[in-house]
Formats: C-alpha cells, sequence, structure tokens
C-alpha cells in the first residue's frame, strides 16, 4: 500500500505541538496481511456464528515514506439468537476489538538544552 496524504484543517488553539508539526504533505509506505476466520449466518446482519480477524501492518519498509510503524489488531465478534428466551426477533452481539503501535524508528533525541536541568 502506497499513499501521499496532506494533514491540514487541524485548529491551532486547541491542539497540541505534536499535532501541529505533522501539518502537511507525508508519504506512507507499508504492507498489510490479514487472517479471517468466520461462520456468521449473513455478512452484512449477523443473528448468529462468530468472527476473528488478526491484521498486521509494517509501514516505512525499505526507507522509503514518512512514516515508520508497527500495528497490530485483533478484533473478535459473537452473535447469538435470543430464541430461546421468546424473543424471535432480537439477538445478542459482543465485539471486542484490540491494537498496539509501535514505533520502527528510534524518537530523535532533544536538542541540547531543551530539557537539560538547570544548572546547580
Amino acid at each position: 500500500e502506497a499513499g501521499l496524504r496532506e494533514v491540514c484543517h487541524v485548529p491551532v488553539r486547541t491542539s497540541s505541538w505534536a499535532v501541529l508539526s505533522q501539518r502537511g504533505l507525508s508519504a506512507k509506505s507499508s504492507l498489510k496481511h490479514s487472517f479471517s476466520r468466520a461462520s456468521l449466518d449473513d455478512a452484512i446482519l449477523p443473528t448468529r456464528g462468530a468472527l476473528l480477524r488478526l491484521t498486521t501492518e509494517v509501514a516505512g519498509l525499505g526507507g522509503v515514506g514518512d512514516a515508520a510503524f508497527q500495528k497490530h489488531t485483533a478484533e473478535a465478534r459473537v452473535h447469538t439468537p435470543l430464541a430461546a428466551l421468546g424473543l424471535p426477533q432480537l439477538s445478542l452481539s459482543v465485539a471486542a476489538t484490540l491494537g498496539l503501535l509501535l514505533p520502527r524508528r528510534a524518537a530523535p533525541l532533544p536538542a541540547t538544552g531543551d530539557s537539560a536541568p538547570p544548572p546547580a
């Protein structure tokens, strides 16, 4: 996956410096892999079954682009009908999503004097 992104229309008065420093054009190249296992009775409005989806994305391969990270996500959903409770038109659905984002480059060190303690 390759993309050119532009971050704009960021509210200057309420945004942090970290967000403001990301304004402008940036390039991203990444490789993404997904694994899914589903036993849903309907892909759009399921009432029975389960879904498990695992995804990994690695950005900044070969030094191409501004972004360099690893992103891992896991999603699980379970659907069961409530007909046994006398509610044939309803189903119970439970979903959870977990994610982990890791940098692939070391953060830059602060410039001399930026975070140094005051002289004694």
